[in-house]
């Protein structure tokens, strides 16, 4: 179940990132229109920007490794050398790919137009920084290449304080909540904060879900608690539909501060806590949605290439941008977004991890 919510995750961005094909001729001004864009009375939510997006993939992504790994790593059965090497034979062969691709592209798009696409600092350094998957450990580095890269490098960050601190602290919640804070608050860089801040959230988000299935009837709670969690889905996005116009005291109410977080404070760990334990009590459910969760890290890494390639196609065939707010484009872009993902995942990142991971065992 938690596949279903990656996925809706990983849409967020790609839509948060359609305006990607308006920054060759408008940047985000004059001529781009936010409506415009397709499907945006159903999609609104994913195409306007939030503040829930960033803590809710580094917090599903805490919750995940404290699940699978933690009690592991605490005792010792997976060593630092097969945890790491999983980690970049999993992640690292696309990121490759992915980043090559992209340099090429901005050649070709620069040659075309004198400028680069979307991200600016396509230099050596920064080609250097992003081959090491360090990109974003810097400060004031900017985006470049494939830019949506930068949670990947601070992800590689959290993979190795994760481990440092499962071996130290294994799940130890008092442990977490100071390093969630402490690495917050002395991170210099704002996305290497906000991943400490989110990881370490979701490992506590995980400690009170092993405490709810630990009781004596755990099951009570998987019952209500998604049913509640989807009726403040519901009312959320009642509220903040843009067609939709409430009293004028509900709106106002939802722009103090304390209801402006409403999204990471209330439905980021009710959404997670309510997934994992349906997950856990209708296993079958879980896995009827893996395959979606397989293909969202390739989504991810190739949605912005694919971006690039289409703005080439339009500038080389002097296409209208407009072309990039119909719903048949969309479909069509999504559809080799999603057709090449999988071809990625079955027949490039599987076999090659895989044949690496062998060949380091051996």
């Amino acid at each position: 179940m938690l596949d279903i919510v990656k996925g809706l995750a990983i849409l967020k961005v790609i839509l948060w990132h359609w305006q990607h094909f308006f920054y060759p001729y408008h940047s985000v001004g004059p001529g781009f229109d936010r409506v415009s864009q397709p499907l945006y009375c159903l999609l609104y939510i994913f195409y306007e920007p939030s503040k829930a997006t960033i803590p809710f993939f580094f917090s599903l992504s805490g919750f995940t490794f404290f699940w699978l790994y933690s009690a592991r790593v605490a005792k010792g059965t997976i060593s630092s050398k097969t945890f790491f090497l999983s980690r970049l034979a999993r992640l690292y062969p696309l990121h490759i790919v992915t980043l090559v691709a992209v340099a090429v592209g901005q050649c070709v798009y620069s040659g075309m137009t004198h400028a680069s696409f979307v991200y600016s600092n396509n230099d050596v350094v920064h080609f250097i920084m992003n081959l090491f998957l360090v990109s974003a450990w810097g400060r004031d580095v900017g985006f470049s290449f494939n830019g949506p890269v930068w949670l990947l490098s601070v992800q590689m960050l959290m993979y190795i304080l994760f481990y440092v601190f499962c071996r130290n602290f294994n799940r130890n919640a008092m442990a977490l909540v100071v390093v969630m804070i402490l690495g917050s608050f002395l991170a210099q860089n704002v996305f290497i904060a906000l991943g400490i801040k989110y990881f370490f959230f979701g490992g506590i988000l995980f400690v009170v879900y092993e405490r709810i299935v630990s009781t004596d009837d755990p099951w009570k709670v998987s019952i209500w608690l998604p049913f509640v969690t989807a009726a403040l889905w519901f009312v959320t996005l009642l509220v903040k539909h843009p067609y939709i116009h409430l009293i004028p005291e509900i709106n106002s109410l939802c722009q103090k501060p304390v209801l402006s977080n409403w999204a990471v404070v209330v439905l980021l760990p009710l959404t997670i806590l309510s997934l994992a334990l349906w997950q856990a009590k209708k296993s079958q459910a879980g896995q009827r949605f893996s395959k979606i969760g397989d293909i969202t890290y390739s989504m991810y890494l190739l949605h912005f290439p694919l971006q690039l390639l289409a703005v080439i196609g339009v500038v080389h065939f002097n296409v209208d941008p407009q072309v990039f707010n119909r719903l048949a484009f969309m479909i069509l872009f999504f559809m080799a977004l999603v057709l090449a993902s999988w071809i990625s995942r079955q027949y490039f990142e599987t076999p090659i991890k895989k044949h690496l991971l062998s060949g380091l065992a051996r």
